[in-house]
């Protein structure tokens, strides 16, 4: 009975000790990339909150829209932006959310439904038009957190809806400069939306995609437009185009956010949001702790590959969670819930940059033409017209068929696959098709 007695503590022992090792692997990847992360992550997220409560610096405080687009405590309803806008979006778009015929509702009585809708909205435009103007467009927060309560992107994008309604409408009259101006306002709009965050960046992608229906519809490559109209439009998109660093931008907030979430965990807070929930034993300390070193493993590999340039279609794949890889460290029960798919949001990003610079390219080649009678023999010529090829935008990417007045950014496949429904979504009168080797500008 006393071996017996020994030979079950022995084992005991031998168990314990098997856990305690267990449970220290597997190791932080890259420790030193996770500081320096949190570092860059913190920096800024510091900068950009810089001047947040100014409503001078921050577009988001605008008094008049604030109630509309804040919070969900500093937002009321019937404010006259909400009705400006929401009253403006009822009359411009028919039930299957398309823009309803401008030219013959303007010759309607300026006591109509469509002129009040209009003149209301346009009474309230100038303080938008100041607000997108502005340094920024950020809610105040303290620290990065994935639980920040974020703007009311349904209504962000409502607002320019209003815009483009108004755009067209602008342009069935024939007032082609204030179409512009509001064409331009959306452009920045959207890019003030984008920042360090997925979800915002996805907005501003958004928001942008929406201005260049009435872009294409009201501007041409065969209308008599100028030189110095077409400028201003190759400069908007250039500028406003996301940055190359954006999703790598974005995964280091994400991996500091996570990282946080953890931490309060482990401290034994409540942690709601964020797809994650303590449970099947992650709320045991020195789980969560492997947990924790699983999950970041994952998210800074993924970030090393978007560092290299090796996103969309990089070697990192989601892993899913089985008890086999859990048991070896591979994967975790939090990182399986924690850890999106990163492919198609990087493809449709790196898409949607694409397409921002290409305008601005083929806005340029447009303004060439407008001034010189014929398109460039090469694309470096357009160095007078604002458009700087470099790292981000190479000219070799760029092919241009002077004879068929046509413009190729060539993408990498990966790029148009994983984002091949965009085709589906331009419009019939697009000059901008997304063919299988990448971007065609119709000039």
């Amino acid at each position: 009975m006393k071996r017996i007695v020994l030979a079950v503590f022995a084992a005991l022992i031998v168990l314990s000790v098997t856990v305690v090792i267990w449970a220290r692997y597997p190791k932080l990847s890259h420790p030193k990339l996770i500081t320096d992360t949190v570092a860059r992550a913190n920096e800024r997220f510091k900068t950009r909150q810089g001047g947040a409560n100014d409503p001078e610096q921050n577009a988001y405080l605008e008094p008049n829209f604030l109630p509309y687009w804040g919070i969900r405590a500093q937002q009321k309803e019937n404010e006259p932006a909400e009705q400006a806008v929401e009253g403006w979006t009822a009359v411009a778009y028919d039930k299957q959310g398309r823009q309803v015929d401008h030219q013959a509702l303007l010759k309607t009585s300026d006591t109509s439904d469509y002129h009040k809708g209009r003149d209301g909205f346009q009474s309230i435009y100038p303080k938008l038009s100041e607000a997108i103007a502005r340094e920024k467009f950020v809610v105040p927060a303290d620290k990065i957190s994935l639980v920040n309560e974020t703007a009311q992107f349904a209504n962000l994008r409502t607002v320019a809806q209003a815009q483009v309604a108004l755009a067209y409408s602008l342009g069935a009259e024939g007032k082609t400069q204030e179409a512009q101006s509001v064409i331009l306002d959306i452009l920045r709009f959207g890019w003030l939306q984008q920042g360090d965050t997925m979800i915002g960046e996805l907005i501003g992608m958004s928001i942008q995609t929406l201005a260049l229906d009435p872009f294409q519809d009201l501007w041409s490559p065969g209308s008599k437009t100028s030189k110095e109209d077409w400028l201003k439009f190759a400069s908007a998109f250039q500028r406003y185009a996301p940055t190359a660093e954006a999703f790598v931008n974005i995964l280091e907030v994400e991996l500091v956010a996570l990282d946080q979430i953890l931490d309060d965990m482990l401290a034994g807070k409540q942690v709601s949001g964020a797809g994650i929930t303590t449970g099947a034993g992650t709320n045991i300390p020195f789980i969560l702790k492997r947990e924790r070193r699983i999950l970041l493993n994952q998210v800074s590999q993924t970030l090393r590959d978007a560092q290299a340039g090796n996103f969309p279609g990089g070697a990192t794949k989601q892993v899913p969670f089985s008890w086999g890889g859990w048991l070896k460290g591979e994967t975790g029960i939090l990182a399986s819930v924690a850890t999106p798919n990163y492919d198609k949001p990087a493809a449709m990003m790196t898409l949607h940059r694409a397409k921002m610079n290409g305008f601005a390219v083929a806005c340029a080649l447009l303004a060439f033409r407008a001034e010189n009678g014929s398109l460039p023999e090469n694309l470096s010529d357009l160095k007078d017209y604002g458009i700087e090829f470099n790292d981000e935008m190479p000219i070799d990417r760029f092919t241009l068929d002077r004879e068929k007045s046509l413009l190729t950014y060539h993408l990498p496949q990966i790029i148009v696959t994983v984002t091949k429904a965009e085709q589906q979504k331009l419009p019939e009168g697009s000059w901008i098709r997304v063919k299988s080797d990448g971007l065609e500008f119709q000039l």
